[in-house]
């Protein structure tokens, strides 16, 4: 007694309602009595809701079904009963027929149920038999392929009118759709959601940081509430450009060769589709750079963002960035402010700021400026053009310094001699010279984002960067930790460098004609520059210099 096997194909939900599935279980019944077979049922070999147009069902049930037969589950002389051949495959006809002809040549006995009988096609069908699977075969894919043309032209009518008409009830996640107004409207928890979502980006938090403030502050993200935010669906949100209104057409692609479908824009993007939700100069000034913080966080930053003037502090003495370590608890713990070439032993002698006195005198510095005449006499467009121009001499140099370095390591590695220590000397140089790249280079592409993003008009800038001041002390961690984040933001873009220099109990008492003393030099985005000199605990004198560098 051979097996019999059943194969269910439909492309639509819709068509399991019907009476399909009746009527094909009826037909199959009598088949398998009267041919005494023996009926195998497995859900495996079912496609409900699949295309055969695409071959999709080769990667599923009938797939499954092929496996088998390929592997002997399934024994040769056994029945394939389907309802018609369209149900294997509605492919062009040379694809239809190979599939056809594979599972004939594997011992397969194909079998359609259809209004003129069962038909049995196998090695021994005659011509006739064949004739009619090729026309059935033909008639599949020509039906799939007019429906697809139709389908198109229906979807390319919507396009066109999107202007007019909503494409489809289908919208962001923050949107839902009114079927009475034919027309999107806002749900306003999600849109709150967006909302502090861009005001911490906004203020130069990276996406990591938002996550954090979002999942701790009850803020439930739109698809899995129980899972919480995750960055990529943040960074999602900062470059959809629905939030400000706009509806981009896709075009649904089909890949022949991966069999994989693909999106791929189509036309211009459609304004004022959506409802913006988003202000449009904040999500300018969002986007604008690129979903990373104003100034990258070095190292744990804790709940209180240790260090407002990261990448920006240098030391006076020897011009190589200033670092922010933390020295613990105890008398000579706490924070502090050193030299990076002194912490390595390299031509400077190790000296340091207490982290909390360098940020005091600095901020008091800034309360006592007008730092709205600093931002109007801001030259930007020759700014950005001076920083490109270095990014591109620091990437350069970096570029030629790591491939020198890569090749002295590659001889290194296959060389069995002792290394020599001028070789040795060379490496070090080398490593050290792409840090103070790196550095350098992550400096300048901070200060370029900083200021190629749209911002407030100098008074309302000044007046925020004031305010927060003021707000930064008395408040909860979280939000300290987002105050000074903004404070931060702010001070990045009128400050261009801090320099330090902090004297020890080495140093001479007088220094350049001067006496000893800890001196804060600004240099400010406008050109100016000021020397800020600390006065007891709680004070600062400053002091206009010009524009050359002095001591």
């Amino acid at each position: 007694m051979a097996n019999a096997y059943t194969y269910i194909r439909f492309s639509t939900p819709d068509q399991q309602r019907g009476d399909s599935l009746r009527r094909q279980a009826e037909a199959v019944g009598r088949f398998v009595s009267e041919n005494n077979l023996t009926l195998t049922k497995s859900a495996a070999f079912q496609d409900l809701g699949v295309s055969g147009y695409r071959g999709a069902n080769l990667k599923s049930g009938l797939g499954n079904f092929i496996a088998e037969v390929n592997s002997g589950q399934v024994p040769k002389g056994s029945y394939l009963i389907v309802e018609s051949l369209d149900r294997l495959s509605r492919q062009k006809v040379m694809d239809a027929l190979t599939l056809l002809v594979t599972l004939i040549d594997k011992g397969i006995k194909v079998v359609t149920l259809n209004d003129a009988g069962p038909q049995i096609l196998d090695k021994d069908a005659g011509l006739p038999s064949l004739v009619l699977a090729l026309s059935t075969m033909h008639r599949a894919n020509s039906e799939s392929e007019m429906k697809s043309q139709r389908v198109k032209a229906a979807w390319a009518n919507k396009r066109k009118n999107a202007g007019n008409v909503p494409v489809s009830s289908r919208g962001p996640e923050w949107l839902k759709f009114n079927s009475l107004t034919k027309s999107f409207e806002p749900i306003p928890e999600r849109v709150t959601s967006i909302q502090k979502i861009f005001e911490l980006a906004d203020s130069g938090i990276g996406r990591n940081r938002i996550v954090k403030y979002l999942n701790g502050n009850g803020y439930p993200s739109f698809r899995n509430p129980s899972q919480g935010w995750q960055p990529s669906s943040v960074a999602k949100l900062l470059k959809n450009r629905a939030l400000i209104g706009y509806y981009q057409p896709f075009r649904l692609m089909y890949d022949e060769q991966t069999g994989t479908r693909y999106r791929t824009p189509e036309g211009d993007e459609v304004p004022d589709y959506y409802p913006a939700v988003i202000d449009v100069d904040l999500f300018r000034r969002v986007s604008s750079r690129k979903y990373t913080p104003v100034i990258p966080l070095k190292g744990r930053q804790g709940e209180s963002l240790s260090n407002l003037f990261t990448a920006m502090v240098y030391c006076k003495w020897c011009g190589a960035p200033m670092t922010f370590t933390n020295k613990g608890p105890g008398r000579k713990g706490g924070a502090y402010l050193v030299c990076s070439k002194a912490r390595r032993g390299k031509d400077c002698t190790y000296r340091s700021w207490r982290y909390d006195d360098a940020e005091m005198y600095i901020l008091y510095a800034l309360r006592q400026l007008d730092i709205g005449a600093i931002l109007t006499g801001i030259d930007i467009d020759g700014r950005l053009k001076e920083i490109r121009n270095e990014l591109a001499l620091v990437a350069s140099q970096l570029d030629s310094n790591q491939k020198k370095l890569d090749g002295y390591e590659n001889e290194l590695s296959r060389s069995k001699d002792v290394p020599s220590r001028t070789i040795l000397k060379i490496v070090k140089a080398l490593e050290e010279s792409i840090d103070e790249g790196k550095e350098t280079l992550e400096r300048l592409q901070a200060e370029e984002r900083n200021l190629d993003a749209p911002t407030e008009d100098a008074s309302t800038f000044a007046e925020k960067l004031l305010t927060l001041y003021t707000e930064m002390n008395g408040v909860a961690p979280t939000e300290r930790y987002l105050i000074r984040v903004r404070l931060r933001e702010r001070i990045s873009r009128i400050i261009s460098r801090i320099e330090l220099l902090p004297v020890g109990r080495g140093d001479p008492d007088m220094i350049d004609n001067a006496p000893k003393q800890k001196k804060i030099f600004l240099s400010f985005r406008d050109g100016k520059r000021k020397l800020v000199l600390p006065i007891g605990k709680n004070g600062v004198h400053m002091v206009d210099l010009p524009e050359s560098k002095t001591t």
